[in-house]
């Protein structure tokens, strides 16, 4: 699965802004997914989908979720069901989106922490820490319930600062590479960094102070060219499957093959929504031959019962042919057992009953006489 990077949560923020003025529907969530379902004035229903520390998304199909929610799902949605989103925004340059949701009487801000593990946070008007799916703390910040919240943040951003800035920002950097500076120090994450060192026609193992002035402003200037460019979505392919999704053009895919998408929002969902499907189809095939296995079960059980039954008929019916084509000799043995009743003990008419090839063995306790036909 893709994990979004802030230069594509920045691309996906904008698209969200369809969003706003959205009422919020309800609110689901998984182990893995969080999941808010809005409905857009004159549009209809969307669902906005956090896959945990990963990918943030509006998708067309919210998949199946558990009937029981975790209790920080209905937290949620007993503070924001109804609500409006008024604000969606990505913070600075960082893997951090923000909504503000209004209700009648309060603003609630939220935070989708799409870094490490991944957060969802939920703070007051104030931005005190109400809720979150995890409590944490750094060197350099904290969330913890009741405390105001803080969001990552590093020296730079490339968004706002000035050229000038982001240059002494990399020509003074501590990293062992260029691409690694970009990486870290810019937060462009490792892909995006390698394609504008071969943009800007600059080795990327290079150590950045080892850059002359004129490369650092030249890289610098297609860091502002590249994180500005307008979107061209696409969806990279290998054997006609999906191997990556990119909001702009990269170098490393240009000889593979692609598939052009309006906006990088639904070239993620024309990707995930498609494996929510999967997952759904599987999920139900596993329930139905689940249940097809129980009732199966009872089948045979149920017919090894008529089996068994139809064996004890077809024995019990030749039984009682055998004794009806002997009755006369079977109501002479006990004819002579009830008479000997008057005179002995059973112990006795054992003794006595020996002599009769007949008769097998009668039970001294209960009387039972086994006799053979």
């Amino acid at each position: 699965m893709k994990e979004l990077s802030s230069l594509d949560l920045k691309f996906l923020a904008h698209e969200f802004q369809v969003l706003i003025n959205a009422k919020v529907e309800q609110i689901y969530q998984s182990r893995e997914e969080f999941i808010i379902q809005f409905h857009i004035p004159n549009k209809g229903k969307t669902y906005l989908r956090l896959i945990a520390g990963t990918l943030v998304y509006m998708a067309r199909a919210k998949g199946v979720m558990p009937e029981r929610p975790p209790s920080f799902c209905l937290y949620m949605r007993r503070q924001l069901k109804n609500a409006r989103l008024r604000i969606v925004e990505q913070l600075g340059f960082e893997r951090v989106l923000h909504l503000v949701f209004e209700t009648k009487d309060k603003r609630f801000n939220l935070y989708f922490e799409i870094l490490s593990k991944g957060n969802i946070v939920l703070c007051n008007e104030e931005n005190i820490v109400l809720s979150a799916t995890s409590y944490q703390e750094w060197k350099d910040r904290s969330i913890k319930r009741g405390k105001s919240y803080t969001p990552p943040s590093r020296d730079v951003d490339i968004t706002t600062d000035y050229v000038a800035s982001l240059a002494q920002t990399l020509k003074g950097s501590d990293k062992e590479s260029v691409v690694k500076s970009l990486a870290i120090d810019f937060g462009l994450g490792g892909k995006y960094s390698e394609e504008l060192c071969t943009r800007a026609g600059i080795d990327k193992s290079i150590k950045p102070g080892s850059l002359s002035e004129k490369e650092v402003l030249d890289l610098v200037g297609h860091v502002k060219g590249f994180i500005n460019s307008d979107p061209s979505p696409r969806v990279i392919l290998k054997h006609d499957s999906p191997v990556d999704i990119v909001p702009v053009p990269l170098s490393v895919y240009k000889d593979e093959l692609s598939k052009d998408f309006d906006s990088f929002n639904n070239a993620l969902d024309s990707v995930y929504t498609a494996q929510i499907h999967e997952a759904q189809i599987t999920q139900t095939k596993k329930v139905s031959d689940s249940r097809l296995s129980r009732v199966q079960v009872i089948i045979n059980e149920q017919e090894q019962r008529i089996r068994g039954l139809e064996k004890a008929e077809k024995e019990n019916q030749k039984k009682g042919e055998v004794i009806y084509e002997n009755y006369p000799k079977v109501k002479e043995i006990l004819d002579e057992i009830n008479n000997q009743k008057k005179e002995h003990s059973l112990k006795e008419i054992a003794v006595i009953l020996k002599k009769n090839k007949v008769i097998k063995s009668l039970d001294e306790a209960t009387g039972d006489v086994v006799i053979e036909l």
